[in-house]
């Protein structure tokens, strides 16, 4: 299970994603992150750029050495997720959606609406994507690192920083274990019995219903036993802590700053323009034909 779902796992590999400074790839997450969420003018133009995005998301994926076929299962899970967010968009009435699909029964489903549930699917699975690939090329003690520099300036009020940093890199490398956990508390009441797939709907609920309280008891115990590891291993909140390694900006994290930076502000131009790509292509090829 915890080889099926990398989200929040790390794997040690020398590529040079793994080798880019901790902060800088957490900067690169939120900015493409933003860049995703970006409205681009038309919809042909927004999903040609998500399509781009996502080439670019994939080949940081090959490049990390990321397995796609445990990037697939790690989607998996989430598919329900997808299929409510895809139905929830195309039912859901707009007054500016004009070009009609389909007449079902007197409900009509627009062209508009289904385009529009396939660019948020496409910014969901974008985003899991983004944070699959900083959970997997950075370590947690880098991670906290990372949120720690950007919490900084909120030390100027007091604020604790080191221990918010820490809640928030904890928080990433632990879904794969509630998720891993709860498979096993549902496997366990399936051989004393219970049945989570036949059934009615509210049935199957209750059913799922009843792995909350013994996946909150587990989360519990793990959170207690973590605590008492790092008790032992010193970790004391609101002292001053020292740090084994130095962290320092290499060639390689200029490069790849230029690059993302370069990438991103092309987005941005795109975003802020508000071009039509199909139209602009079609003018261009026009004219490239003219002049011949």
């Amino acid at each position: 299970m915890q080889n099926d779902f990398i989200l929040g796992n790390y794997t040690p590999y020398n590529t040079f994603i793994h080798k880019i400074d901790a902060r800088l790839k957490l900067l690169f997450t939120i900015i493409l992150m933003t860049a995703v969420f970006l409205s681009y003018g038309t919809y042909i133009t927004t999903l040609i750029v998500d399509g781009i995005l996502l080439i670019f998301i994939f080949a940081c994926i090959f490049i990390s050495r990321i397995k796609i076929l445990q990037v697939i299962k790690s989607l998996k899970y989430i598919w329900i997720t997808f299929i409510f967010v895809f139905i929830l968009n195309i039912l859901l009435p707009n007054s500016s959606f004009s070009t009609e699909a389909f007449n079902i029964n007197g409900f009509v489903i627009y062209w508009e609406a289904i385009l529009n549930a396939i660019r948020i699917l496409f910014r969901l699975i974008m985003m899991i994507l983004l944070t699959l690939i900083l959970t997997s090329t950075t370590k947690s003690t880098d991670l906290s690192y990372a949120f720690e520099f950007y919490f900084s300036p909120l030390k100027l009020f007091r604020f604790p920083v080191e221990i918010l940093a820490m809640i928030i890199s904890l928080t990433l490398r632990c879904i794969p274990l509630v998720l891993e956990e709860s498979l096993r508390i549902k496997k366990a009441q399936e051989s004393r019995g219970a049945n989570f797939i036949s059934g009615n709907i509210f049935k199957r609920i209750i059913n799922f219903v009843s792995l909350l309280v013994p996946l909150l008891l587990t989360c519990l115990d793990r959170a207690v036993d973590m605590a008492h590891v790092m008790e032992v291993r010193g970790y004391i909140p609101n002292m001053k802590r020292s740090r084994y390694h130095r962290y320092y900006f290499s060639l390689l994290d200029l490069f790849s700053f230029i690059g993302v930076i370069a990438f991103s502000c092309f987005l941005f131009y795109l975003a802020y323009m508000q071009f039509d790509l199909l139209d602009t292509l079609f003018n261009f090829t026009n004219s490239i034909t003219v002049l011949r």
